[in-house]
């Protein structure tokens, strides 16, 4: 058996390296036809091009200060056709020109794409360009290949968006955006959706469907991070003073329009900050979200602890050992089985309560989860809730393998910690949401049962909303 998942790991490795998230066989790629008009383009992107990472209304100098103290990654569950789109934001030193230079700079993309054996384009004229990529690695010794096309319409040097054409990825759609804050500081946003059309990962999310977040996440933060160290080479070797921008400060008007902010990005889903950590020290997870509910209702929800091993996954068990009108002590039984990553983990998380505001520490037990908390702030004149979910990781308690496999995937702690969190997050939602008859029924049931009555209902809700908007 353990055998078996070291095995399913070092699939999962080779993917995760990957920026289109997917692997198989060598295949021929065919191009589509080129467009002839502007509006061929438009109808063709259509999932991504009226999008854009800042909502109405929100201001690029609030997100930027957001971006000084460490990366984020966006959710936009408000998608149609497709489950989601990610977004992984990083604060570059450079200009919109100079980033642009790198994310069109196909022919170079061997020196610094993971993986990417090569890449071609061929312009098909109005800023479109049809591009053929093809990647190779090892896997126990023997020659894998990617490859794949994309369609990519380029507004330089803001902006450009794609479409797959076809190869081992069946479909993908994404855009890359830049935003410039000020002279020599841009904001750079990579989003992408991806679904394999041959190979084992597509075996592999048949099977845990939920691998997807976590490879997104993964792949996106390893791009995102790649353009900017790639930007800022080549900035260096030109000789061009680099600029220091030193972090806006926590005051409370910059607090607030941070807030408004995350009010506008959580209105399509929840959205994640981090700072890569020193190493051996704990990472830092941060994830906002807004539930459509009032203060009173999320608070009631998050102190029902016994209530969250209907819908929270991979929880075994959970119960209250002690309970005060300002502190409970609760035990936590989880058995986290994600392909190779594997854990049973048993807890004892102190909580203590302040006014909108949930704090806890592990005291006893397996050290994974340190410590963390959940803040509530009203919205709507407190007809919902906007809320930040804290935690502090320690893979060093996950023992020697898992510390060795995380350590060698790229980003892997902070992909497997993210996904952590924004399940967490994203299952409450759903559960607060949820009608109390359904709340009911799933309690009553057990097992296979219970999960397929609830995922069911989260479809049916994606489905409703979509028909609304």
């Amino acid at each position: 058996m353990k055998k078996g998942r070291y095995c399913i790991f070092l699939i999962w490795f080779a993917f995760t390296i990957l920026l289109p998230m997917t692997v198989g066989g060598a295949e021929k790629v065919s191009l589509s036809p080129r467009p002839s008009e502007k509006i061929e383009i438009m109808k063709e992107m259509r999932l991504t091009i009226g999008r854009s990472i800042l909502p109405a209304g929100a201001s690029p100098q609030v997100l930027h200060s957001i971006l000084e103290r460490g990366q984020m990654v966006i959710f936009d569950e408000t998608t149609e056709e497709i489950p989601w789109l990610l977004s992984s934001g990083i604060l570059v030193n450079a200009t919109a020109e100079q980033i642009w230079k790198v994310c069109t700079g196909f022919d170079e993309f061997p020196e610094w794409v993971p993986s990417c054996r090569f890449a071609k384009a061929t312009e098909r004229g109005n800023n479109i360009y049809d591009i053929t990529y093809s990647l190779g690695f090892r896997f126990l010794f023997v020659p894998l290949y990617v490859n794949y096309s994309i369609r990519q319409y380029h507004q330089p040097p803001r902006r450009l968006d794609w479409i797959g054409l076809g190869g081992t990825i069946e479909k993908t759609y994404g855009w890359g955006q830049i935003i410039p804050v000020e002279e020599g500081n841009t904001m750079y946003f990579y989003t992408c959706w991806a679904l394999p059309g041959s190979g084992l990962l597509k075996h592999l999310l048949k099977k845990y469907p939920f691998l997807d977040v976590g490879i997104s996440i993964s792949a996106g933060i390893v791009y995102a991070r790649n353009v900017k160290e790639r930007v800022e080479l080549l900035k260096g070797e030109e000789g061009v003073e680099g600029i220091e921008v030193e972090p806006s400060g926590e005051s409370e008007i910059n607090r607030k329009k941070e807030l408004k902010i995350m009010e506008l990005l959580t209105s399509r889903g929840p959205v994640l900050l981090f700072k890569k950590p020193e190493e051996g020290k704990p990472l830092l997870v941060s994830t906002w979200i807004t539930f459509e509910a009032p203060p009173e209702r999320v608070w009631a929800d998050l102190v029902d602890y016994e209530s969250h091993q209907y819908f929270m996954p991979m929880m075994k068990g959970i119960k209250v050992l002690e309970r005060e009108s300002n502190k409970a002590l609760v035990e936590y039984k989880y058995d986290i089985n994600i392909v190779f990553f594997s854990s049973r983990s048993k807890y004892q998380l102190e909580h203590h309560y302040e006014p909108e505001r949930i704090t806890w520490t592990n005291i006893k037990g397996n050290r994974y989860l340190l410590s963390g908390s959940w803040e509530l702030f009203p919205l709507n004149e407190g007809k919902k809730t906007l809320a930040s979910y804290q935690v502090y990781y320690d893979t060093r308690s996950l023992g020697f393998l898992p510390r060795l496999i995380l350590k060698a995937i790229p980003e892997g702690e902070l992909a497997i910690n993210s996904y952590l969190s924004s399940i967490r997050v994203r299952e409450l939602r759903d559960w607060i949401e949820a009608p109390s008859e359904l709340r009911s029924k799933l309690k009553g049931l057990k097992g296979k049962k219970r999960n397929k009555l609830w995922q069911e209902w989260k479809r049916n809700k994606k489905e409703r909303k979509g028909n609304q908007s």
